[in-house]
């Protein structure tokens, strides 16, 4: 069977939307992140419709380019978030013709944030399109256990989780409490990074700034994908801290992933 590739955005940042879609298609991916929010980010609008050029150009560079939207990034569900007001994201996401959204947890109160996810789930299903949860050690959702539950709650069925092989041991997982959640993964991020994790409060920073190629660190990637399946679509989020161009980041993060996955 055949693997899909995506490039991450955060690998390439700070390139624009358009110019992620052509290093997507020169470094030979099949498909792309985008970041179509800030997530949002506080003091931030959940979501900000993207200027019209910007979302033209995009829009005509995936199909010139030969690659597809993947993910799009991104939906943030807070205590004090309005679903509907993602409805233009969607949209958007679905305009591009993406595969599904990526979304994060901030809320603390399980029965709102499982409400709020199934509702989005189905706003998104409407559109043809996934709604993916990505757990981080920082978030409300902390850990792959947290996600899977926040899965079973909203119980649709384009709900899933998006695996950060980072995430995965710095929020105290490991490969064998991945075993029985396998079939909950929609797609898995691809990185590499020492196994011993940095203090509490660098988490953040390693994630967003040290993150290494597949095999030039010691996490055991070749145990986490020997249990997902071989065809399970795989997002590559390389260094995010590093004086080379985007295309030669992006080139490097794929020929390691593809090294690894074989």
């Amino acid at each position: 069977m055949t693997r899909l590739f995506a490039l991450a955005p955060a690998t390439v940042l700070p390139a624009t939307l358009p110019e992620m879609v052509s290093i997507a298609a020169q470094a030979g991916y099949d498909a792309v992140g985008l970041p179509l929010n800030a997530a949002g980010r506080e003091g931030q609008p959940d979501f900000a419709p993207l200027d019209p050029a910007l979302l033209a150009e995009t829009e005509a560079r995936l199909k010139d380019e030969g690659v597809t939207l993947y993910d799009a990034v991104g939906v943030a569900l807070r205590a004090d978030t309005d679903v509907a007001s993602y409805e233009p994201l969607l949209d958007t996401a679905a305009r591009l013709g993406a595969a599904g959204i990526m979304l994060t947890v901030w809320d603390t109160d399980e029965t709102r944030r499982a409400e709020r996810y199934a509702d989005i789930c189905e706003r998104a299903a409407r559109r043809g399109l996934d709604a993916s949860v990505e757990f981080l050690p920082w978030s409300a959702l902390c850990s792959i256990d947290d996600a899977a539950a926040l899965v079973d709650a909203a119980a649709a069925a384009n709900a899933g989780i998006m695996l950060d092989c980072l995430h995965l041991f710095r929020s105290g997982g490991s490969v064998e409490a991945l075993r029985p959640l396998v079939g909950k993964v929609r797609y898995a991020q691809i990185c590499d990074a020492p196994l011993v994790a940095p203090l509490p409060d660098d988490l953040m920073a390693e994630a967003r700034q040290l993150r290494r190629n597949a095999g030039e660190g010691e996490l055991p990637l070749g145990e986490i994908f020997a249990l997902l399946p071989p065809d399970l679509p795989v997002s590559v989020e390389g260094p995010m801290q590093s004086p080379l161009s985007g295309l030669v980041r992006a080139e490097a993060g794929l020929t390691a992933a593809k090294r690894l996955l074989g």
